[in-house]
């Protein structure tokens, strides 16, 4: 495998893993189904209905403008364990507006080609996913929703959905959503792709875990997991912290 290649594939797990941050297993088949197995139980007297929560959390997604100046701490670990290569980068996430995103006191550690070809291509990546934001929202335009039960986010209660993708398209997944059944705002979503960007990927799985910030639901990890043809495995883990909503500096 030449240089120019193997820099082709990690090109495309960095744009993926962007794609991702911007967008139940038994008695389940098809892409996803073998995941992470969740642990459910059945809806309790008082709790809210499922098609409630899931109503008002398509109401939230429509009524809700998206995120115009704010800026958080942002903490990047990605690997490709079977070349032994581990890098990280440390720094403030600064977004203005729609269109205006960079990075504060960058600074980077480990392996110089996981910062040039894996990370440093991510935050490109991540820009242009700002400018033109893919159409793979959680909405029933792009999915069904199967309900499945009730499981625990910490010390939250989530209603629990199976999402399956009407298309596939790039950046759509299948596997669960979890919606807060006090604020029918989002906890976690997982699963995995169903429609793979390029022929040098495969089986993608990702993990995305919100944190309820002033009435809304602010990412606050990621981790994708994915199987490259040409390097092996590879890992990125993505951490947000102490988000400022106020207009960035």
């Amino acid at each position: 495998m030449n240089a120019a290649t193997r820099r082709h594939a990690l090109s495309l797990i960095a744009v993926l893993a962007c794609a991702l941050l911007m967008g139940a297993c038994s008695r389940r088949r098809g892409p996803g189904w073998d995941f992470i197995p969740t642990a459910i139980a059945p809806v309790a007297a008082g709790d809210p209905s499922p098609q409630e929560v899931l109503a008002k959390y398509h109401a939230r997604q429509r009524n809700t403008p998206r995120l115009g100046d704010f800026q958080v701490e942002v903490e990047i670990d990605a690997s490709l364990p079977g070349m032994q290569k581990r890098g990280g980068m440390a720094g403030t996430r600064v977004q203005k507006g729609q269109q205006t995103l960079s990075y504060a006191g960058a600074r980077f550690t480990g392996d110089d080609m996981i910062k040039r070809d894996v990370i440093t291509r991510y935050l490109n990546g991540e820009k242009e996913a700002l400018r033109h934001p893919p159409n793979v929202a959680l909405i029933p335009e792009n999915y069904q929703f199967e309900y499945r039960g009730v499981a625990l986010h910490g010390d939250r209660r989530a209603h629990v959905y199976e999402v399956i993708p009407k298309a596939k398209r790039v950046g759509m997944y299948r596997g669960e959503l979890w919606i807060d059944m006090e604020t029918a705002l989002p906890l976690r979503e997982f699963g995995r792709l169903v429609h793979n960007p390029s022929v040098f990927l495969k089986n993608v799985d990702f993990v995305r875990d919100y944190r309820l910030t002033d009435g809304r639901a602010l990412p606050a990890r990621f981790i994708s997991t994915m199987d490259t043809r040409l390097v092996g495995p590879a890992e990125i883990s993505i951490t947000f912290q102490n988000y400022q909503l106020e207009a960035a500096p």
